[in-house]
């Protein structure tokens, strides 16, 4: 790829300016690049191997109405001529019917054969469509599994661009960083009712203050200590004569999963 051979059109078709070019394929994302081509070059050319397009009847007839555009019938690109230096020089066109091999002159050749997204090991497992991309839930990135989410081209099968499966990787680190913070969090809760559990289980004959004493220097973070705060607070505003709103206990909950998060990402 490269040196005039592409498969993006909206990427490289500003370096074809003023040239002509191929475009190989016969279905809709043929024509549409074919016709967004025409923006930049002289001449576009699709070369398809069969008599009849898989495009619809819309995207053909804007391919054969754009005087730019000009279309050969039944054959296959068997050979680029060219070099890195000079990039392409033309293309070796074998007829479908006859086998005949003709040389065709032009500056760059676009392959627009379509997409298969390399997910046949996630089938059976993760939500794929018709397609084979993977689903994702809304606007997010987010999977049919909890904890996996899918970023880039293999989940989108409109844009495919270098820009939006970057944008989409960006979501994706930022979903993951969150789903990771509600998990730290729940751990940090087990770990403290364990702690609680096993402290005044296996210190039978200790006082209530000695058993608190001992409850506190097992704590092995600064995260459960929050932790603690935050379940002796909602229990304290529970109990009270006043019903909490739901407001007031996430904010308390909030600087202790703040904190906890810093203890839990500091350098030991």
């Amino acid at each position: 790829m490269g040196h005039g051979v592409s498969t993006c059109a909206t990427c490289d078709g500003y370096f074809f300016k003023d040239k002509e070019i191929v475009v190989v394929g016969g279905g809709d994302s043929a024509m549409e690049e074919a016709n967004f081509l025409t923006k930049f070059a002289n001449k576009v050319t699709i070369l398809h191997r069969r008599e009849e397009f898989r495009a619809s009847k819309i995207m053909i007839d804007r391919s054969l109405n754009n005087p730019k555009i000009d279309i050969i019938k039944n054959v296959v690109v068997s050979d680029i001529f060219g070099s890195q230096k000079d990039g392409v020089s033309g293309v070796l066109l074998t007829n479908t019917l006859s086998g005949e091999e003709s040389k065709f002159n032009c500056d760059g050749v676009f392959y627009a054969i379509g997409h298969n997204p390399n997910t046949e090991q996630f089938q059976n497992v993760l939500d794929l469509d018709e397609q084979g991309y993977i689903q994702t839930k809304g606007k997010s990135t987010t999977t049919n599994i909890p904890g996996v989410f899918a970023a880039g081209d293999i989940q989108d099968h409109v844009y495919r661009q270098a820009v939006t499966a970057a944008g989409s990787g960006c979501m994706a680190a930022i979903e993951v960083e969150r789903f990771n913070d509600r998990l730290f969090f729940t751990i940090g809760i087990v770990n403290l009712l364990l702690t609680i559990l096993c402290t005044f289980s296996g210190t039978p004959e200790l006082s209530l203050p000695k058993r608190i004493v001992s409850l506190v220097l097992n704590l092995k973070s600064v995260y459960d200590f929050f932790a603690l705060v935050v379940i002796v607070s909602i229990v304290r505003l529970h109990r009270s004569p006043f019903p909490p709103s739901r407001p007031s206990v996430w904010c308390l909950a909030f600087p202790a999963w703040a904190a906890g998060s810093f203890a839990l990402t500091a350098p030991s």
